[in-house]
């Protein structure tokens, strides 16, 4: 979770509004597919979604109108992120 928060953060210095939310996007995907795919850590995937999902949505009130575009965008993206893996943690499960 803290390396989240140092990818965040890093990529906060770059052009977030472009290169930096896509890449976020990216990285985050892997790490939910990863925790899905394996079933443990998905706890801790599912809070780290929410609070970059967060933090996107604090950095999107900063920026120019025309630069918020792919911020929101972003930030949609993780929250779809974060209610697929709250799906397979709470969701009903299937017999065997």
């Amino acid at each position: 979770m803290r390396s989240s928060m140092v990818l965040l953060t890093l990529l906060a210095g770059i052009s977030i509004a472009t290169y930096g939310s896509k890449q976020l996007v990216g990285y985050s995907g892997k790490a939910s597919d990863a925790a899905s795919q394996i079933g443990k850590k998905l706890k801790d995937t599912e809070i780290a979604l929410r609070k970059m999902a967060q933090k996107l949505r604090d950095l999107k009130r900063g920026l120019p109108y025309e630069d918020q575009g792919p911020v929101q965008a972003a930030a949609d993206r993780l929250e779809q992120m974060r209610t697929e893996l709250l799906s397979r943690m709470f969701g009903k499960k299937g017999k065997p």
